[in-house]
């Protein structure tokens, strides 16, 4: 019965490894766009520096990543459209989250200066359902839908914010966000998204966000140009 148990055991692990290559094969993304977003209007001329407390410049420089994935909106957007929306209404968002544009100086200050934070757009030649239906997901395939590396040394500098918009065939989309640690937690990150979302289309439906390790449950902004987030996935 135990050699038995352990065969089961080990041609179950075989199964599941030949799945998760195959997905991988199947979840290829392609960088079509990268740009730099910035506030707009701009930063007021009076805002010259922000200085880091003290537990802010000993905190590692990591980014607090979230995946967010919606289907395909019952109304007719070209790919265009969304990726102008997103741009459109991340910029004005940005103006009332002035640090997340900037860069940190010496561990020690933020300087305003708008830099901006780096907009990223990715083409998938695939369903999002193909992942989303995996009952287990896994972190490395994940990775594919965020514009960074969680433990990444720009976390500590710039950009403080990052966004990948992954358009997949399908017409579904995955909104990928990492903000540093330093300028914010992860409920900055739900605020922030809130808040952009509200720069949007105003009138969305809130979904279920599903945060790895833990039970803590939060709804997140339901649309930023599409109906309703199916799933969300945060590192």
């Amino acid at each position: 019965m135990a050699l038995s148990s352990e065969h089961h055991s080990s041609s179950n692990c075989t199964t599941k490894s030949l799945q998760l290559a195959m997905l991988a094969e199947e979840l290829k993304v392609e960088i079509i766009g990268r740009e730099i977003i910035k506030p707009s209007p701009p930063t007021p001329s009076h805002l010259k520096i922000l200085k880091l407390s003290c537990l802010d410049r000993i905190i590692a420089g990591v980014y607090t990543s979230l995946v967010l994935f919606y289907p395909k909106n019952n109304n007719i957007l070209t790919s265009d459209q969304i990726s102008n929306h997103l741009k459109k209404s991340l910029s004005e968002a940005l103006t009332l989250f002035n640090p997340l544009a900037e860069k940190i100086k010496d561990n020690t200050v933020i300087e305003y200066h708008d830099d901006g934070a780096t907009y990223v757009e990715v083409k998938f030649n695939g369903l999002l359902s193909s992942f989303l239906d995996q009952e287990h997901k896994d972190e490395a395939l994940i990775g594919r839908f965020l514009p960074a590396a969680m433990e990444s040394p720009e976390a500590g500098t710039w950009p403080l914010l990052l966004v990948q918009a992954t358009l997949s065939d399908c017409g579904g989309v995955a909104i990928g966000v990492c903000m540093s640690h330093k300028v914010g937690d992860a409920t900055t990150l739900s605020i922030f998204l809130k808040t952009w979302a509200g720069s949007g289309i105003p009138d969305f439906e809130a979904a279920s966000y599903y945060r790895s390790g833990d039970t803590f449950s939060y709804a997140p902004p339901g649309s930023l140009v599409f109906k309703r987030a199916e799933d969300g996935v945060v590192k």
